[in-house]
């Protein structure tokens, strides 16, 4: 069998190809590392909300949410009554998750920016980001404008908590 495959070469040969498809396929230099993505160019234009739309107010609901507690220290909160964050591009994004009732459950995460009847999940771009009960991504890619964030989180019993955030990119 040695002979055959030094002779041939195709084993070797097809054995390093592969090798290098998977490599493409699973390593993004990328994620997880500064100058990530969090919006496209393109999903940005999708995305950005008009000034209608900025005007509505985030569903909020009424009472404590009985899943974990969503604290985020960047970027700025600038209106506690209709969620809004701000920053410039690149966005550094830092949230805590607090235990409320179980402890919190970070595989339960999910990042979706809204317009509309439009989302995009973000989730798979900040769960390189994960450490422990915090998100803490810095460099994040936004195009400048107005949008809508979704973060959704749960504890290890299934209660959820939900906040939306309208969010002000400036470059």
């Amino acid at each position: 069998m040695q002979q055959v495959i030094n002779r041939s070469g195709t084993l070797p040969f097809f054995l390093i190809a592969v090798c290098v498809v998977l490599n493409l396929l699973l390593f993004n230099p990328t994620q997880g590392r500064a100058g990530s993505f969090f919006l496209t160019e393109q999903e940005a234009l999708e995305l950005t909300l008009n000034e209608a739309e900025w005007n509505m107010p985030p569903i909020v609901t009424r009472g404590i949410p009985p899943g974990p507690v969503i604290s985020i220290s960047s970027p700025s909160l600038i209106d506690d009554k209709n969620p809004t964050l701000e920053g410039a591009s690149p966005l550094n994004l830092m949230v805590t998750f607090k235990e409320n009732s179980a402890p919190v459950d970070m595989k339960s995460l999910e990042v979706t920016a809204k317009k509309g009847f439009f989302s995009k999940s973000l989730t798979d771009r900040v769960k390189p980001f994960v450490h422990g009960n915090s998100l803490e991504a810095s460099g994040l890619k936004v195009p400048e404008g107005k949008f809508r964030i979704e973060i959704l989180i749960a504890d290890i019993q299934g209660n959820q908590t939900s906040m939306e955030y309208r969010l002000v990119v400036k470059n």
